[in-house]
């Protein structure tokens, strides 16, 4: 029944392709998969120019080609065993600019538990304020101009045995950690503790996020993302 329910897409995807001059609609076999596209024959090689529409085995993603570069907002999903992944990002000409969103479920025994995180990359770089999850604490921060962090993070972090909720804030200036110490809503004193923030959301967007860029390869030129 699958199979022919995809036949069917085939053939809808074919019929209501329109398609500029030169261009042909490919709806088949591709990296183990089975993709919807629009393609430019150039002899025995084939240019992707236009939509792309990719399902594989437990991985999936849709986006755009021009001239066989990556262009425009691409959408990247990986369902493993124990996690499932989501990437919502834009593409120019190959290269990561503008923002991306990020999210990855981990399955427990008991629980799960969300990570995630809503950045804008420029040049390369996260840049600006950034809104995440980090096993389910809310995270706010900021970069400076230069991709350095900056300013007042703080992560909100659960509740503890006696009901109390807890923050960790970390401060910093153009790159400098400058203080790291949490506090308790109860109290107005603030204890020190070791910085992390930034090694657990660089490690967020580097291990966990970066290689659903390349899930399809073809027009990647910004493969490796980092802080």
């Amino acid at each position: 029944m699958n199979k022919l329910i995809e036949s069917f897409k085939d053939y809808y995807f074919k019929m209501s392709c329109k398609v500029p001059d030169g261009h042909k609609c490919y709806a088949g076999y591709y990296h183990r998969g089975h993709v919807r596209c629009v393609l430019i024959p150039d002899g025995e090689n084939e240019i992707f120019d236009g939509p792309f529409d990719y399902q594989g085995d437990r991985k999936y993603a849709t986006g755009n080609y021009y001239r066989d570069m990556k262009h425009g907002k691409w959408s990247f999903e990986y369902l493993g065993h124990s996690c499932t992944k989501w990437l919502s990002v834009c593409f120019n000409k190959g290269r990561v600019e503008g923002p991306l969103k990020f999210e990855v479920e981990n399955q427990g025994m008991t629980t799960n538990t969300m990570s995630g995180m809503l950045v804008n990359i420029a040049d390369g770089k996260v840049k600006g304020p950034v809104v995440g999850l980090l096993n389910d604490c809310f995270l706010q921060a900021d970069f400076d101009a230069d991709g350095q962090p900056d300013g007042h993070w703080i992560l909100h972090m659960e509740t503890d045995d006696m009901g109390c909720h807890h923050f960790h804030h970390e401060l910093y200036r153009h790159g400098k950690l400058l203080e790291s110490y949490e506090t308790r809503i109860d109290y107005k004193s603030k204890r020190p503790v070791q910085a992390n923030l930034y090694k657990r959301l660089a490690y967020l967007l580097t291990a966990e996020c970066s290689p659903l860029l390349t899930l399809i390869a073809r027009g990647t030129i910004t493969s490796q993302l980092t802080m």
